[in-house]
C-alpha cells in the first residue's frame, strides 16, 4: 500500500483543535472559519484513513488513532520549524549598541570604535551620544547594550531602573571651573551665576555640592541637556560651569585655582550595563510547572489591563484572544499537574517574571490611548519572544516527564501563533492604522 505524504498544516489544525478543547476556539487561534477548521480535520483523516475523534463536541474524546497522532504531532511540528529555522535563517553579524556620554563622544569614540573593529571584526558596531542621563535611558528602554558615562549613577535613587544597572569604572575624570575667555563676571560675589547641564547630570550635581560645601550661593541662570547650548552660553557669558577639559573651547577659559570657586573632586568614568537576569539553570518538573503557570498568569493579567484601556479595536481583539488562549492553557497545565501529582514550586525564574511583571504594569497603568496601546502590544512581542526562546532552550530540554515535555512541545505553536498575531498588530499600529 502506498504510504502518503502528511500536511503538516492538517497536523498543526488537529494539535490546535486538542489544545483548544474545540473547533470553535481553534479556528479563532488559526484565524479559520470553523468549517474550514472541520475540512481540514476531514482532509487528515481521509489521508490517514482513519478517524481520528470518536466525539468532535466537547468535551472531545481522540480515537485510539488520534491518540497515536498526538504523540507523534509536536516532535513533527517542533522538527519541522527548527530546519526552517536553520536553513532558512541569513547569518547576521552581531550588533553592539554602544552609548557614550557627549563631551566624550567626540574625543574617544571614534578611536574607540576603532580598537573595536579590530578586535571584533565580525561585530557591527551602533553608536550613539548624549548627555548622561538620555544614553543611560537608551540602557534602561533596550536601545544600548553598553554605555560610557559619569559613574555614581546607580546609587543616585532618582530612576525607578537604576537598580537593574550594573557599573564598572573605568579611569579617574579631570573635572574644572570655566568661563568666559574675556568675563566679566567676578567669580568670587553671590549669588554665583551658573550655566549647567540638565538636572540629572553627574557634573551639575558635583558643582551644587562644591558650592554647598563652601557656604557659596549658587544661582542657575542657563540650563540645557545639549552640551554644545551650554559651551555657547558660557562663551557668551551668562555663567560659569563645571566641564572635562576635553570641553573647553575657544572663546572660553579654565578658572585657575584660587580664582574663586571651590575645587572640584575628581570623578570617575564607568561602563553600565544591564544587570543580567537570574539564570534558569535547569529546573525540576514542578519548577516548570509553576514557571508556565506564572507565564501564562502574567499575559492574562496584560491582557485584562488591555481590554479596560485600550480603544483599538485589533489591540481588543487581540488582548481577548490572550485571555481565552492563556486561560485554557492554564486549565490544562493545572490538570496535567493534577494527574501527574506535580505540585507547581516556587523558582528563581517565577519569582523574576512575577518582579518584572509588576514593574512592567506599573508602566502601563500610567499610559493612556495609542501610547499604551504600542507600549503594550510592543511588550507582547517582546514577552512572546522570550517565552518561545525559554520553551525550546530551558522547559522542553529539562522536562524529566514525557507528558509534560510533550504538552510544552505543544504549546509552541500557540505561542508562535500569540508572536505573528502580535507583530501584525504592532505593524498595524505603527503604520498609525486608524483601526488599530
Amino acid at each position: 500500500m502506498r504510504i502518503s505524504d502528511l500536511n503538516l498544516g492538517l497536523v498543526r489544525c488537529f494539535v490546535t483543535v486538542v489544545e483548544t478543547e474545540g473547533f470553535t476556539q481553534a479556528s479563532k487561534r488559526l484565524h479559520l472559519t470553523q468549517s474550514a477548521i472541520t475540512q481540514k480535520i476531514k482532509r487528515l483523516e481521509n489521508l490517514l484513513r482513519r478517524r481520528l475523534f470518536v466525539r468532535t463536541i466537547k468535551p472531545l474524546e481522540l480515537s485510539a488513532e488520534g491518540e497515536i497522532l498526538l504523540t507523534y504531532a509536536p516532535r513533527l511540528l517542533g522538527l519541522s520549524r527548527e530546519m526552517v529555522q536553520r536553513v532558512s535563517k541569513p547569518p547576521q553579524n552581531e550588533a553592539l549598541r554602544l552609548g557614550i556620554v557627549e563631551q566624550f563622544g567626540y574625543h574617544f569614540l571614534p578611536v574607540w570604535l576603532s580598537e573595536l573593529k579590530r578586535e571584533w571584526p565580525d561585530v557591527r558596531l551602533v553608536s550613539d551620544t548624549g548627555v548622561t542621563t538620555d544614553p543611560l535611558k537608551g540602557l534602561e528602554e533596550d536601545r544600548c547594550d553598553l554605555v560610557i558615562a559619569s559613574a555614581g549613577y546607580t546609587t543616585m535613587a532618582r530612576s525607578k531602573s537604576a537598580s537593574l544597572l550594573q557599573e564598572q569604572h573605568l579611569q579617574k575624570e579631570t573635572l574644572v571651573w570655566v568661563q568666559a575667555e574675556k568675563s566679566k563676571i567676578d567669580s568670587k560675589k553671590d549669588p554665583l551665576p551658573l550655566v549647567m547641564l540638565g538636572p540629572l547630570s553627574r557634573y551639575r550635581l558635583i558643582a551644587l555640592e562644591a558650592l554647598r560645601k563652601e557656604g557659596r550661593s549658587p544661582e542657575i541662570v542657563f540650563d540645557s541637556p545639549s552640551l554644545s547650548s551650554v559651551q555657547s552660553a558660557i562663551v557668551a557669558d551668562l555663567g560659569l560651569s563645571v566641564l572635562s577639559p576635553f570641553s573647553v573651547i575657544p572663546g572660553m577659559k579654565v578658572v585657575a585655582k584660587g580664582g574663586g570657586p571651590p575645587p572640584l573632586p575628581t570623578s570617575d568614568l564607568a561602563l553600565y550595563s544591564r544587570k543580567s537576569p537570574p539564570q534558569l539553570g535547569a529546573p525540576t518538573d514542578p519548577q516548570i510547572v509553576g514557571i508556565v503557570e506564572a507565564a501564562n498568569q502574567i499575559d492574562i493579567n496584560y491582557a485584562k489591563l488591555a481590554m479596560s484601556k485600550a480603544k483599538g479595536k485589533q489591540v481588543k481583539d487581540f488582548a481577548q484572544q490572550m485571555i481565552t488562549d492563556h486561560s485554557s492553557l492554564q486549565k490544562s497545565v493545572r490538570k496535567l499537574a493534577a494527574k501527574l501529582n506535580v505540585t507547581p514550586a516556587d523558582s528563581e525564574t517565577s519569582k523574576s517574571l512575577k518582579t518584572q511583571a509588576q514593574q512592567t504594569m506599573q508602566k502601563l497603568h500610567g499610559l493612556k490611548g495609542r501610547e499604551f496601546e504600542k507600549a503594550y502590544i510592543d511588550n507582547e512581542v517582546a514577552y512572546h519572544q522570550a517565552v518561545i526562546n525559554a520553551t525550546k532552550t530551558v522547559l522542553i530540554p529539562n522536562a524529566q516527564n514525557a507528558e509534560l515535555k510533550s504538552a510544552l512541545q505543544g504549546a509552541e505553536p500557540m505561542f508562535e501563533g500569540h508572536l505573528l498575531h502580535a507583530q501584525r498588530v504592532q505593524s498595524a499600529i505603527e503604520g498609525g492604522g486608524k483601526k488599530a
